[in-house]
């Protein structure tokens, strides 16, 4: 006879920075007859709700930041997600102090939010906490970054646990989305949790998702800026392969955009002339046509007919044809 089992312990914490804050997950270990068990919904299509809001941040802020979390997890596996007016298999909800739960909230600071693991499907916000959604432009102090708690109580609501990389977005730790210069850095997942996701869910089935794109000399396609002595965002090739050198790769109708993770989210531009820039709106100039080549190698043609090129000293260009420089290989969810 088979029955459920579930341990309840808390991790120690790693030591935060002065002023972070921390998810009030209480890690679970699921296990049948002694044998742990994986934490993951049984289907592939999830449904979602978000059951109020809070005066802090508009109704179109606080939808948006749960749809681009959702989204993220939706590119990097087979899940599907859709927002219901009520009633989800995910339920997202602002709530106070004591709540109904069995952990209740402790006024600002402390304890931010919680989730329970599959497939219960709650995600609790302290609505006592100062949230705002932060951007290149908006990074106040002593604020909490929602998107960025979002991504992670997700994470739970789907199965991850706690990560003991401080960097990781799994980690119980918060810390600002900034880069080590002060700029805003998008939250994003990283390569460890999108391993443990597809290793529940499957991997998605499409280039599309986040990207690291490295050229035949080795380098990487970077985003970068702006910069302190008032330059411009700029793109070049990278010899390392981190942050920066990371792309969102959006699929529409047969053409692709290429969003950069760093320089506030701008796209890579190809122009008439064949030079290569950042812009700030999708327009017919940010769209590229994916071309795979024989060996398995990508080519990018702009929408003016030049093909993507990287130089062998770091430059970015373009090329008339699909061949040397302006051949690349996409790799996946790197740090």
């Amino acid at each position: 006879m088979q029955f459920w089992i579930v341990l309840l312990y808390i991790l120690p914490h790693i030591a935060a920075a002065p002023g972070a804050h921390r998810c009030g997950v209480v890690e679970t270990v699921n296990k049948v007859d002694g044998k742990e068990v994986d934490l993951k919904w049984g289907k592939r299509d999830l449904t979602y709700s978000i059951e109020n809001f809070i005066s802090s941040m508009s109704e179109a802020t606080i939808r948006k930041a749960i749809q681009d979390s959702f989204a993220a997890y939706e590119k990097a596996t087979k899940l599907t997600f859709r927002e219901v007016y009520s009633g989800g298999d995910i339920q997202i909800k602002f709530v106070r102090r004591s709540h109904g739960c069995s952990s209740a909230f402790d006024g600002p600071g402390g304890t931010i939010a919680h989730a329970t693991f599959p497939e219960t499907g709650i995600v609790h916000f302290d609505a006592d906490e100062d949230w705002t959604v932060m951007g290149e432009n908006n990074l106040p102090k002593d604020t909490e970054d929602f998107y960025d708690i979002a991504l992670h109580e997700i994470g739970h609501a789907l199965g991850l646990k706690h990560e003991d990389d401080k960097n990781s977005i799994m980690a119980p730790n918060t810390k600002r989305p900034v880069d080590g210069f002060g700029y805003y850095e998008a939250p994003r997942l990283d390569a460890v949790v999108v391993m443990k996701l597809q290793g529940k869910y499957g991997a998605g089935q499409t280039t599309a998702g986040q990207r690291s794109i490295k050229s035949r000399h080795g380098t990487y396609l970077r985003a970068w800026g702006p910069f302190t002595d008032g330059s411009p965002a700029r793109v070049d090739m990278a010899e390392h392969r981190k942050a920066c050198e990371q792309w969102y790769i959006d699929e529409h109708k047969g053409t692709i955009t290429l969003r950069s993770t760093c320089a506030g989210g701008k796209y890579l531009r190809g122009n008439p002339g064949g030079h290569v820039d950042l812009a700030d709106w999708r327009l017919e100039g940010e769209t590229w046509t994916p071309i795979q080549t024989a060996e398995g190698s990508w080519c990018f043609k702009s929408a003016y007919g030049h093909y993507l090129a990287a130089r062998a000293n770091g430059k970015v260009s373009t090329n008339s044809h699909c061949n040397g420089d302006a051949k690349f290989s996409l790799e996946s969810y790197v740090i």
